[in-house]
Formats: structure tokens, C-alpha cells, sequence
């Protein structure tokens, strides 16, 4: 019991200083852009998915999910 205590106690301990490490601007910024991109290509997909199902109605099968 004493051991995993002392395991959590030590996980605990590296989560906390983690924790308290300040991201360097130009890593967060790279984050953001990858963000930016990420949701202009789930846009894109939406998009594109809308146009196929407008021209091919039985790309859905939805009424058949019941």
C-alpha cells in the first residue's frame, strides 16, 4: 500500500509541474493555426458532404436506422 501511495504521490507531483510549465508562444501559435485549419477542413467536409447528399438523396439512409 505504502509503494502506491508513493507512485501516486510521485505522479501527482509530475502532473503539478506540468501543470505550472508556461507554453512558449510560438508552440501555441502553431496550436492555433493547426486548430484554424482543422476546423476549416471539418467545414469543407460538411460542405461537400451537403452537395453529394443534395444530388443523391439515398446517400442517408436515415429512415432505415429505425
Amino acid at each position: 500500500m505504502y509503494e502506491k501511495n508513493a507512485e501516486f504521490g510521485n505522479s501527482i507531483k509530475a502532473l503539478d509541474k506540468l501543470n505550472k510549465l508556461e507554453i512558449s508562444e510560438p508552440r501555441l501559435g502553431k496550436v492555433h493555426e493547426y486548430n484554424a485549419r482543422l476546423k476549416q477542413l471539418m467545414e469543407e467536409v460538411e460542405h461537400t458532404y451537403e452537395l453529394l447528399y443534395s444530388l443523391d438523396k439515398n446517400l442517408c439512409n436515415c429512415g432505415d436506422a429505425s
